[in-house]
């Protein structure tokens, strides 16, 4: 039974019929009194209402019985509701013992009721944590006799020892003077709901950072480290690392977490965890890291604190590029679905990661390399020169720049094909590799000219490195090499004009070799160096063709430049036939065996001073005149008295009349 007033509302038919009757009862006991009152009054005449009396009494007696049946049933009606109600009905004394408590109660701290009722509460249902606070805040409550709260949530221990958190409205029970009894409580278990929202709450979580680690991958240029922190983040591991095959290594290349682990290198061929997973392409977990046989001994130095440890390949296509490797310093039982669900997920990302930066590599490969020879291009010529001489300039020692360039290529394309001209630039790119060293940096810059960036190397080692260039070149013309080593003043651009300037003049000794060379010379002397009729006529469609006032067919021996042909020209020069050796203009087109065009001869280094600008000759384009063994025999020129630009259809028509010319002085 219970043993506290009883106010659910559930119950207010029954209390008002019991009112009811108590009134009736109250009106019947007044019948009584007047009636008694009229016998004194009346003496015997009372007999005439004595049935009323007897009326009265029966009337009472019935009304009673009546209000007591229905408070039996109210209170048997408030108990079954009590018991069956869906929340949590808790009753306690003014010392905190329980006087009554429903099944949901007892369902939720996992006790019967003859376990409860009587017993301390705060002793038997709160943590041991929270009991001396909760019992002293419902001790000031009840000393006070006001609630402040009525709502307040709890966290209740039950008998298994699972904390079930209860969501609590409370009311204070008062005797009929007004003091306070105890407290009624009514309670919510909140526990499913916590759970459901927390669980809900990671699952937000945990959306939100893989759409970050999506962003990430798709946005960084590098977005390993980005990949670890993630997976570090998603499962409160001490550290996380990612791991590349490199050949027969696996080398760790990203991590997060304070652990040295970066770089450290694993063979291939070990019985290691992480080369298990590359070489499987299965997830393992190591529960116990210090005594699993699997784990490297090298990373148990650099994190010995590592308790658990999880590894899970990177896979791409079905082949494994890396392993995830996550590391915890406190003991884990196993890794749970969700968590390796949430490392799988990284894992793909890692994977897009890797193949992205393969892809970016390869692609920065092809942009800074020279497709025909393989060799580095212009681009990373850019890039790498400043960085050495940077570097020269801190470590104090010597760079130096060669600048290279066939010889005589022009006219090995116009008689072999261009076929061979490119297998010639290819047999000489990896004949000069050979002879390098793996510190030096041999770049093509276009056509048939080449840089080489030098470092730690000074003047000696330079010229010696040239002569082994000019050895090695499988060209019967060879190479020309210009070097400067650096003066720790110039720029970079400096440095490669001074050897640009050293590559002209080794140039120039190599094009006054050729003037003088026994074949072409014995080729010039089975020509007549006189002129005719038809070499005129095409001298003037030369001049004609180029837009010039003047052009001119020149043979070259090693002596004198004969005029053979003439249009628009007069002078000495003319007359005598040509003129000395030193003062041809037309030995430049021969002697480097490709066209020779100068639009104002003022600013030319090498007709700056020259005697045919103090005649007047200020604009020049020559082209060569090649025979079909590849000897340049001299040159078919145009010429201006007016600085003017030649175009490249000026060029191309007087190389294609030259092949003419040369057939007229060449035939019998």
């Amino acid at each position: 039974m219970l043993q506290f007033p009883l106010r659910p509302t559930g119950l207010a038919p029954a209390l008002s019929d019991a009112r009811h009757r108590r009134l009736l009862t109250w009106l019947l006991d007044a019948l009584t009194l007047l009636v008694a009152a009229l016998t004194v009054v009346m003496g015997h005449a009372a007999w005439l209402v004595l049935p009323l009396v007897v009326l009265s009494a029966v009337a009472r007696v019935s009304a009673n019985a009546a209000v007591r049946r229905s408070d039996r049933a109210s209170r048997r009606q408030a108990e079954r509701y009590f018991q069956k109600a869906g929340t949590m009905l808790l009753d306690l004394d003014r010392e905190g013992r329980v006087r009554a408590i429903n099944e949901a109660g007892c369902a939720v701290v996992g006790r019967s009721a003859e376990e409860l009722v009587g017993a301390d509460w705060f002793a038997i249902a709160l943590t041991s944590e929270y009991e001396p606070q909760g019992r002293a805040a419902y001790a000031e409550v009840i000393g006070r006799g006001e609630l402040r709260r009525e709502h307040v949530d709890l966290e209740l221990v039950a008998s298994c020892g699972e904390v079930r958190h209860v969501q609590w409205h409370s009311e204070l029970l008062h005797d009929e003077h007004g003091r306070v009894t105890g407290m009624l409580c009514a309670g919510t278990d909140v526990t499913d709901r916590r759970r459901m929202e927390e669980q809900l709450q990671a699952e937000q979580r945990e959306l939100g950072a893989l759409h970050r680690l999506a962003q990430d991958v798709g946005a960084l240029e590098d977005a390993r480290p980005a990949v670890v922190e993630h997976v570090r983040s998603l499962t409160g591991a001490a550290w996380v690392a990612l791991s590349e095959r490199e050949g027969d290594e696996i080398v760790v290349t990203a991590v997060a977490g304070e652990v040295p682990l970066r770089g450290v290198r694993v063979n291939v061929e070990d019985r290691s965890l992480q080369a298990k997973v590359m070489a499987s392409g299965r997830a393992v977990f190591a529960a116990e890291a210090a005594t699993d046989e699997r784990i490297s001994p090298r990373l148990l130095e650099v994190a010995p604190d590592t308790r658990s440890i999880y590894c899970r390949p990177v896979m791409a296509s079905r082949s494994p590029l890396g392993v995830l490797t996550v590391g915890w310093h406190r003991p884990v039982a196993s890794v749970s679905v969700r968590e390796a669900a949430l490392v799988a997920v990284a894992g793909h990302e890692a994977s897009v990661a890797l193949e992205r930066r393969a892809t970016v590599r390869r692609l920065e490969a092809l942009a800074l390399t020279d497709a025909l020879t393989e060799l580095p291009n212009r681009r990373l010529w850019d890039r790498e020169l400043p960085i050495a001489l940077a570097r020269a300039r801190r470590s104090q020692t010597d760079v130096a720049v060669a600048m290279l360039d066939l010889n005589a290529f022009k006219q090995h394309n116009d008689v072999h094909g261009h076929d061979a001209g490119d297998t010639l630039l290819r047999e000489a790119a990896r004949a000069w590799q050979d002879v390098l060293r793996g510190t030096d940096v041999l770049v093509r810059l276009g056509g048939d000219e080449f840089a080489l960036l030098l470092p730690d190397c000074g003047q000696d080692g330079a010229e010696a490195t040239a002569l082994r260039l000019q050895d090695a070149v499988p060209h019967g013309a060879g190479v020309s090499v210009g070097v400067a080593v650096w003066d720790r003043v110039e720029t970079g651009d400096e440095l490669v004009r001074r050897a640009d300037q050293a590559l002209y003049a080794d140039k120039a000794t190599a094009r006054e070799a050729r003037l003088e060379d026994p074949a072409r010379l014995a080729a010039l002397a089975a020509l007549a160096l006189a002129g005719s009729a038809e070499l005129d006529r095409l001298a003037e469609v030369a001049a004609w063709l180029a837009e010039a006032p003047s052009a001119a067919v020149t043979l070259l021996d090693d002596q004198r430049q004969h005029i053979v042909a003439s249009c628009g020209l007069s002078g000495p020069a003319v007359e005598e036939g040509g003129t000395a050796l030193s003062g041809a203009i037309c030995r430049h087109t021969v002697a480097s065996g490709r066209p020779f065009v100068v639009a104002d001869c003022r600013e030319h280094p090498l007709l700056v001073d020259h005697p045919a600008v103090a005649d007047g000759v200020l604009a020049y384009a020559g082209v060569p005149l090649v025979d079909a063994d590849g000897q340049v025999l001299g040159a078919l020129c145009a010429f201006d008295g007016q600085p003017r630009a030649w175009s490249d259809d000026h060029v191309s028509a007087l190389q294609t009349l030259a092949v003419r010319v040369v057939a007229s002085l060449t035939r019998p």
